[in-house]
């Protein structure tokens, strides 16, 4: 599976096909996006601590890391599911795509691999946390991958479905949840 994920990551477009049509990877795509939910959970949660060392006990600071794990892995497995029906709809129902929810569901979620930077978001060059911007971006674009090879539709309409569902889950949903944290 591992190897299946660094072919998604660098965009190689016929492991969309073949995760798409292999009903039974969707139990190591699920991990992928849980992975993808902890690092985006410890990386913002270790950010806060780094930023802030002395605020609390150590006991406070596990409780709220193990908050902001479970927290952040809720809002991406939440937005992974909404996203890929949002893409589903979008592309096979309106623009007349060839592709199941299941299939679109497991296209989508090979496409969190890079998800793995979300871990580096406390690192900052040039005062930018670069990481978890870089890790989004690179998801988006296997995403845009994703969709374009297993609906088989135009460019145009395979960018604007992924986009408008990306920035209302990937982005909106994790921050409204972490802003709680």
């Amino acid at each position: 599976m591992i190897q299946k994920i660094i072919q998604a990551s660098v965009l190689n477009t016929y492991i969309y096909e073949e995760i798409s049509n292999n009903s039974s990877s969707i139990f190591g795509i699920t991990y992928l996006v849980i992975f993808s939910g902890i690092c985006l959970g410890f990386g913002v949660m270790s950010s806060s601590f780094i930023s802030n060392p002395n605020d609390s006990s150590f006991l406070q600071q596990t409780i709220n890391l193990i908050i902001g794990i479970s927290i952040a892995t809720s809002a991406v497995l939440a937005g992974w599911i909404i996203w890929s029906g949002l893409i589903y709809i979008s592309t096979s129902k309106l623009l007349r795509g060839t592709a199941k929810y299941r299939q679109t569901l497991r296209a989508i979620g090979i496409s969190y691999g890079p998800g793995i930077l979300f871990l580096f978001t406390h690192i900052q060059i040039f005062g930018f946390r670069i990481f978890p911007i870089l890790g989004a971006i690179w998801i988006l674009l296997a995403a845009v991958f994703a969709v374009h090879t297993i609906q088989k539709i135009d460019w145009l309409g395979t960018i604007l479905s992924v986009i408008s569902g990306w920035v209302l889950c990937f982005y909106f949903l994790p921050t409204l949840l972490m802003y709680f944290l």
